[in-house]
């Protein structure tokens, strides 16, 4: 397989950090940024003709230009902020009673989740989480465990396509099939599906899906999209009311409208999604960088997990372009490290900072503490050494 390499110079992404942490907010080329930049002038030079005109023909470039990368329909198609928002979205639009359930992993990511609570309490519905068994055994594991857990209450299942804490693949098109076919609707929450795994939402048919674009596809930051399947569409609405709600038009459809307008906002990281898709064609596309990517994780994972000595979280095939190891309690931390009040990451995070220069996750999930690290195209060959050699340092540390 050939590797494929970003040079760091395109990015802006500081070259004394090897920055394994591409998942948490992403990173953006030089050149995308310099796009977004010149519709920012643009606006400015023009704010009124801008928005009257050059915004709608550039959302319809954009949206048209996903949707073929997702194989969706336009017209089930909108952009958001980013995929929290998009989560919410859903969430508040949805009429729950006393007694209806939302159940999700207990992976689900925290914002999603408190979002989810939020919309029970406020109903007198039940937010419940289904307990996972790390590792992982398989899909079919997963697909028992959801199987297992839903009644004639539950109204919708938050499903991660990728978790957030250990960046394990979930079997979505298995599940959302079962779900869907009982008459649960299911919101895919598809954070960091974009850009790092191929995408068919026609196939996927779920009644709900998010994902953001400025995590691995690499997009300016406030860049998400939210596709609901037209049964939905006409209770789905966005969390601002505004002019969208009582225009026409013929280039898109009430539902986007809706979304299309939601006040004055800029909108520049948007339009950019066209020369995201095709930033990497001279590398073979994006197909080829995701397949160089899972291919650069998976060695690297493998090789952190024997100088742990730990055993893999999950199948080889459930990962992709994150990798997480399960730290062993045999490697300490010293308490000069610490981490920002409120995060749940533990102080060995600040030490891979601090002491190696390296952007790595390390925080705690089910008693347990996981060191995720993302591969993306910018990550040199020398990040990766660094980072083995860190490794090293502190497992011979804990021995001695």
């Amino acid at each position: 397989m050939k590797l494929l390499y970003s040079p760091r110079s395109d990015w802006f992404l500081d070259p004394k950090i090897a920055f394994f942490n591409h998942g948490s907010f992403g990173a953006t080329p030089k050149k995308i940024l310099n796009l977004q930049r010149y519709f920012q002038e643009e606006m400015e030079q023009e704010p009124v003709q801008f928005m009257l005109w050059r915004f709608t023909e550039l959302l319809q470039q954009s949206i048209l230009c996903l949707a073929e990368f997702i194989n969706a329909d336009p017209q089930d198609l909108v952009l958001v902020g980013n995929a929290t928002e998009g989560v919410n979205t859903v969430l508040r639009s949805l009429s729950l009673r006393p007694g209806d359930e939302i159940l999700a992993f207990d992976h689900i990511y925290g914002a999603c989740k408190n979002a989810a609570e939020f919309v029970c309490l406020q109903s007198g519905a039940v937010f419940r989480t289904i307990n996972t068994p790390i590792p992982f055994e398989g899909e079919d594991q997963c697909l028992e465990l959801v199987l297992s857990a839903i009644s004639e209450r539950t109204r919708l299942f938050v499903l991660d396509a990728i978790s957030s804490p250990v960046g394990v693949i979930f079997p979505i098109k298995k599940i959302v099939k079962h779900l869907e076919d009982k008459g649960i609707m299911v919101l895919v929450d598809g954070a960091h599906s974009l850009g790092q795994v191929p995408i068919d939402i026609e196939k996927i048919g779920a009644s709900f899906f998010v994902s953001n674009a400025h995590k691995w596809l690499c997009a300016p930051k406030g860049t998400a999209f939210l596709h609901v399947s037209k049964r939905h569409q006409n209770w789905i609405k966005p969390l601002a009311i505004s002019h969208g709600y009582s225009r026409d038009s013929s280039l898109f459809s009430r539902f986007q409208l809706e979304f299309g307008w939601t006040g004055t906002r800029d909108c520049s990281a948007w339009f950019t999604l066209p020369a995201l898709l095709s930033f990497f064609d001279d590398l073979g596309g994006w197909r080829a960088v995701q397949k160089s990517n899972a291919h650069r994780a998976l060695c690297l994972r493998k090789e952190i997990e024997e100088i742990f000595e730990v055993e893999p979280l999950a199948p080889d095939f459930m990962f992709s372009h994150m990798g997480s190891v399960v730290v062993p309690k045999r490697i300490g931390t010293h308490k000069e490290y610490i981490v920002p009040e409120g995060e749940h990451l533990d102080s060995l995070w600040m030490e891979f900072f601090e002491r190696y220069g390296i952007e790595v996750v390390v925080s705690h999930f089910k008693n347990k503490r996981i060191m995720r690290f993302s591969m993306h195209i910018h990550v040199r060959e020398e990040d990766e050494r660094r980072l083995i050699r860190a490794c090293r340092d502190l497992s011979d540390r804990s021995v001695a």
